[in-house]
């Protein structure tokens, strides 16, 4: 055999020089290089992109085009596989280009990996243009969170609060004036539709921004979330969260994404459970909702029956420097989870208990609110039963504080949301200006986030302004006796919490420690040196002014407030 025998066919060796010239003349850059980083060869595609000539890229190392965080070594591009992979290279004048590179491992006549060739595109434009479409899209949102929150401000502070003060006064005319029994009962009835006109308010408001989430962050934000899909679905809820103390854009972000998700599940999931789950994992938080419904394959429906939920969460999760991962198998469900940099936990304090104020002919009550409609609605019931005087009244807080300082009174009714100072910090400072002033909540709001918050800040009380007008009497009569008037399902809450301490005397503190160790009545009789029937009083009136029954409950209050060494709940008496 020749030595001409082994040079390929003709027309092999014309297809083998169209490619070379093809590879040649590629506006694509073409590189190869041996497994110690030497350029081997070069074509015009990467001299035009990189600005190095020939004879210059092939006496220098291919890692001057990488960036110090971007080093991509031959040997490590052996392992890569053949879809293109994204990356930077470094131009000779000291640019930064974003770069598609797709990798082919040249052999050895022995199998063994001798040479790497590279096909680079430049992306930068295209890089660029997707980051500009992720910053058009932020601004959008943005845009559209600000109209959104602007909408549900003005219907809770303008239409709402115009509403609530017409149903007091509305409420009020039958202690004004002589009405007959049909006149009152059609009072009654359109009393009743307003309240359907307020309530129907709050959820529009709510949907168009959740207001636990402007007020309270996240997390209490979230359990609203939660528990109202529970309640409209009828999909069990699994929920798990800790409290963080979120930027705005990140809590929005992330509200938005479990509201989507959620949404998703009630429409598409076919599911009876779920669960949701914020938690801390490093320097990220994490959210994640997961079901166990039908599932489905992503991107596998059809072109015109594709939404825009997924690739807005997605968005919606990269605005915030975070990702977003959707996994899902047919027949066994879907979780989605969103991370993203996260701030620090927060922390929360607890408050001193204060004195019990004294009491007065009438109660001595001042108003905090910025609804002058609302104020005069409620002016008006309350002059009415007679048991009540209004000394003063404020639309904000520093007009609050400045009038608090000389004027002595016994209950301060505060509006939660304030302009300035929010109710919440305005009930701290209260506590220590006015410690004699006991404190009611009084909002729109009703979600136990709201009462446990404010039963933090120091409140006696919480009631909402859609709640039947004798029930604001009721707790401003019962705090001034040094009672408690908050929503009669969150009382649990509230005592396992510790969140709240009514006043107690020192006689009632001394009954309730002896009950809460397990003793009976006659027991403490004969401790305290005092008749039964006595005993039984302080024990109904400890009942009463606590909102507490069960000696089981007495004994939880105890132990959650330090007053009995005890670490577990002692057994009832027979």
């Amino acid at each position: 055999m020749t030595k001409s025998d082994h040079r390929p066919p003709e027309g092999e060796r014309k297809m083998q020089q169209r490619l070379a010239a093809l590879v040649l003349d590629s506006n694509d850059a073409v590189i190869i290089c041996d497994l110690r980083d030497r350029v081997l060869a070069w074509n015009k595609g990467a001299q035009k992109m990189y600005g190095y000539g020939e004879r210059e890229a092939l006496a220098m190392s291919i890692r001057r085009l990488m960036p110090e965080r971007q080093r991509l070594l031959a040997r490590d591009l052996v392992q890569v596989s053949a879809a293109p992979i994204e990356t930077q290279r470094r131009t000779k004048d000291g640019r930064t280009l974003d770069v598609l590179l797709t990798v082919t491992v040249l052999h050895d006549a022995a199998g063994r990996a001798v040479e790497v060739a590279t096909t680079e595109r430049d992306i930068t434009a295209l890089k660029e243009s997707e980051r500009e479409l992720r910053r058009l899209h932020a601004r959008v949102i943005s845009a559209q969170e600000t109209e959104r929150k602007r909408l549900a401000r003005d219907l809770h502070d303008g239409v709402g609060q115009i509403l609530s003060s017409v149903k007091y006064r509305l409420e009020a005319l039958p202690g004004r004036m002589s009405l007959s029994g049909g006149a009152e009962a059609k009072l009654l009835k359109l009393g009743g539709y307003l309240d359907h006109a307020i309530a129907e308010i709050r959820r529009v408001s709510q949907n168009l921004m959740p207001s636990e989430l402007v007020d309270l962050g996240l997390e209490p934000a979230l359990q609203a979330l939660c528990r109202e899909f529970m309640e409209r679905s009828r999909i069990r809820l699994t929920v798990r969260t800790v409290s963080v103390n979120a930027a705005p854009a990140l809590g929005l972000a992330f509200y938005r994404i479990a509201q989507e998700a959620l949404n998703n599940i009630g429409k598409h999931a076919k599911t009876a459970t779920a669960s949701v789950s914020l938690s801390i994992e490093g320097r990220d938080l994490v959210l994640t909702v997961s079901d166990n419904g039908v599932g489905f394959i992503p991107g596998s429906r059809p072109a015109a029956r594709r939404g825009i939920g997924l690739g807005n969460l997605r968005q919606r999760a990269e605005s915030v420097g975070g990702v977003l991962e959707v996994q899902s198998v047919r027949g066994k469900g879907t979780r989605l989870i969103a991370r993203a940099p996260c701030a620090a936990r927060r922390r929360d304090g607890h408050d001193q208990e204060k004195p019990r104020a004294k009491p007065a002919k009438k109660i001595k009550v001042f108003l905090i609110d910025d609804h002058p409609a609302l104020r005069d609605g409620i002016r008006a019931y309350l002059s009415v039963t007679g048991e009540f005087s209004v000394v003063g009244e404020a639309s904000d807080d520093a007009e609050a504080l400045r009038k608090l300082k000389t004027l002595a009174v016994d209950v301060v009714i505060l509006d939660i949301s304030l302009p300035g100072m929010d109710g919440g910090e305005l009930a701290r400072r209260l506590r220590k200006t006015n410690p004699s002033a006991k404190l009611i909540a009084f909002s729109l709001h009703s979600g136990p986030e709201y009462v446990v918050r404010m039963a933090r800040c120091g409140v006696h009380g919480y009631v909402t302004k859609d709640a039947p007008t004798a029930k604001l009497g009721e707790a401003i009569t019962r705090v001034h006796k040094g009672g408690l008037c908050f929503p009669p399902d969150m009382t649990d809450t509230l005592l396992s919490g510790s969140h709240v301490k009514p006043t107690l005397t020192a006689r009632e503190r001394e009954v309730l420690i002896l009950l809460a160790e397990g003793l009976a009545n006659k027991q403490v009789a004969r401790k305290l040196g005092i008749s039964v029937r006595t005993a039984e009083a302080h024990r109904e009136h400890l009942s009463r002014k606590l909102q507490i029954t069960p000696i089981a409950a007495l004994t939880k209050y105890a132990i959650a407030h330090g007053l009995t060494p005890l670490s577990l709940p002692a057994q009832p008496p027979d």
